[in-house]
């Protein structure tokens, strides 16, 4: 893998644009960039996607 891109889960709006990338590999960050009260919700739309 050359190249990995991390993706702020609770930015929904640029999955598909990530996915539309370059990148060899995408990482959803579903931690340190989501509040806590958004999380479970967070992690459901990553999946979707």
């Amino acid at each position: 893998m050359r190249s990995k891109l991390f993706v702020s889960a609770s930015r929904p709006e640029l999955f598909i644009k990530a996915l539309d990338g370059q990148a060899d590999g995408l990482s959803f960050d579903l931690e340190d960039s989501v509040r806590e009260d958004k999380k479970l919700e967070m992690h459901s739309q990553s999946f979707e996607v």
